[in-house]
């Protein structure tokens, strides 16, 4: 076994074994990331037979195979960014015919061009896959450009979880157009063979890049969580003594300067995670959060300890502000509502009030600054699913 076979069987390993924890790990998730799926899929499909088919004899099926991945990864990758920006579970009908128009080129192209000695119909074959990829690759651009790698919160922690999605996005667009200029380069070198002779000289290359993408998404999974993680939190309650974990920093504070606030901590330590869970009981059981008035004395006095610890906690034990905390509380209650239909009777304003914001613009810039869309989007998407499950 050569050094490329070696190469193509380990891309397909690591490819199925993606595919398998994608598939358990964010079951919950898994059409946010159907697309990315198929990708993985089909890529490792392709290395696994280029690995262990006898070229010489099935010359013509890994054509196939390679044209199959060439005109639809890329509508892939593209409907992949639409799911992340825009969550909904359901194939809209405006995004089926980036499923069709792949199919409707695969059939043409083996239709109409299936000599592969004849360059000029092979020049033509080239030259349709490169501009389709470099349109898709295009709109996938201008997509991320739009709503992904210019989006921006005042809250933290939200923040944070946007740059991850910025990262995660930025290396899977990345990989893409290097293997676009890579498919460009490989033809091109071929000299006398640039149209029409297909051969394993410098696949192994494209499959050592989907091996070091695997890695990294192995490495880093959290990539593949999108813009939902606090409702995942919510849901995870029972599972964890502290939900929000990536909120609170339990045994290793912020650094502390003060000499009081370090006399604070001296005295706090072994209290601090009872604090932290006092104040998740109180904003994911009782209804205090949601009063207009609502301020961190009011939270001291229902815990009956000073303002002073309370202050602390937030201070040097969370990456986020009480105020910031309150928001998040708010808005995941604003998720509940809808979701039990309470704009079926009443208005976005009155939501606005329910959940104890003092206005509708300061619930909508919250709501959009967390989920990632306005209260109508999300009203719309979650109607959307209750149709489909009917």
């Amino acid at each position: 076994m050569n050094f490329k076979v070696l190469i193509f069987l380990a891309s397909a390993l690591l490819g199925f074994v993606t595919v398998f924890l994608i598939g358990n790990r964010y079951n919950n998730n898994r059409q946010t990331n159907i697309y990315l799926v198929a990708l993985f899929l089909t890529s490792s499909i392709r290395f696994l037979f280029n690995g262990l088919v006898d070229f010489t004899n099935a010359a013509t099926y890994l054509r196939q195979l390679d044209l199959f991945n060439f005109v639809f990864s890329t509508p892939f990758v593209f409907l992949y960014f639409k799911k992340l920006v825009n969550p909904i579970n359901t194939l809209q009908k405006k995004d089926i015919v980036h499923v069709i128009t792949p199919i409707l080129l695969f059939v043409i192209i083996n239709h109409y061009v299936t000599n592969y000695t004849e360059i000029a119909g092979l020049k033509i074959r080239m030259m349709i896959i490169f501009l389709f990829n470099l349109t898709y690759a295009v709109k996938s651009y201008l997509l991320l450009r739009k709503s992904v790698w210019k989006r921006n919160s005042d809250i933290l922690v939200i923040n944070q979880q946007n740059m991850l999605v910025k990262k995660w996005t930025f290396i899977l667009f990345g990989f893409f157009t290097l293997i676009i200029v890579s498919f460009i380069f490989f033809f091109a070198t071929r000299k006398a063979g640039l149209w029409y002779q297909y051969n394993k000289e410098f696949l192994w290359i494209n499959a050592l890049l989907w091996i070091l993408l695997y890695i990294k998404v192995l490495y880093s999974p959290e990539f593949l969580y999108g813009y939902d993680v606090f409702q995942n939190k919510i849901k995870e309650y029972k599972k964890h003594k502290i939900v929000f974990d990536n909120i609170w920093v339990v045994k290793n504070p912020i650094s502390i300067s003060n000499l009081q606030h370090n006399a604070l901590q001296e005295k706090l330590t072994h209290e601090i995670e009872n604090y932290i869970l006092q104040i998740e009981h109180l904003a994911l059981n009782t209804p205090l959060y949601f009063s207009e008035s609502f301020k961190i004395q009011d939270l001291s006095n229902k815990l009956s300890i000073p303002k002073s610890h309370v202050a602390f906690v937030f201070k040097y034990h969370a990456k986020i502000s009480f105020n910031d905390f309150k928001k998040i509380i708010r808005i995941q209650k604003g998720i509940t509502l809808i979701e039990n239909g309470f704009l079926n009777n009443n208005t976005i304003e009155s939501l606005a009030i329910e959940t104890g914001f003092s206005s509708y613009s300061a619930f909508f810039k919250s709501f959009k600054n967390i989920i990632g869309m306005s209260p109508k989007e999300y009203c719309n998407k979650n109607k959307t699913e209750n149709m489909v499950e009917y």
